[in-house]
């Protein structure tokens, strides 16, 4: 049984998940290969490599079958900058870890204000719930707190 649509839900169909799941998947491929190869010549061979995220989605595209030398898959006008095999492994792997870490911040700070049919959102929790909030509706709930005056 599909629940009746409500502001701010995304997606109207299959069609429009699919979309962004492949926009997505487009985006963090061309990105991360861009900070792979950019993480590489920087620590390895301490430069920085002109190469936009559109010529990264291309090395991506040829990087299977360049595996042995990955500088194969980029610009032959950058490859001189870039180190070897190692260098992109280790750049893949420091450049993984920091992609994963801030998708999992954004995703668990997208999460937190999510609306579920039912449940408070962690927002509205600590807004309601917290500290300031409690002492603020202290009087309203126990008239006899309200401060007397002398």
């Amino acid at each position: 049984m599909r629940h009746p649509r409500q502001p701010g839900d995304v997606f109207d169909s299959a069609a429009d998940v699919v979309v962004l799941f492949s926009l997505t998947i487009v985006a963090v491929v061309s990105t991360g290969t861009w900070l792979t190869g950019q993480l590489a010549a920087l620590f390895f061979r301490r430069d920085w490599p002109a190469v936009s995220i559109g010529q990264a989605l291309t090395a991506a595209w040829r990087l299977p079958a360049d595996l042995h030398d990955p500088r194969l898959a980029w610009p032959a006008s950058v490859r001189t900058q870039l180190p070897g095999p190692l260098g992109f492994l280790v750049a893949g792997i420091v450049a993984s870890l920091a992609v994963m870490a801030i998708m999992l911040a954004l995703g668990s700070w997208a999460l937190s204000y999510r609306p579920q049919r039912g449940f408070a959102s962690r927002a509205q929790i600590r807004a309601t719930l917290s500290e300031r909030a409690v002492i603020k509706r202290g009087p309203v709930v126990r008239p006899n707190l309200r401060r007397q005056p002398k």
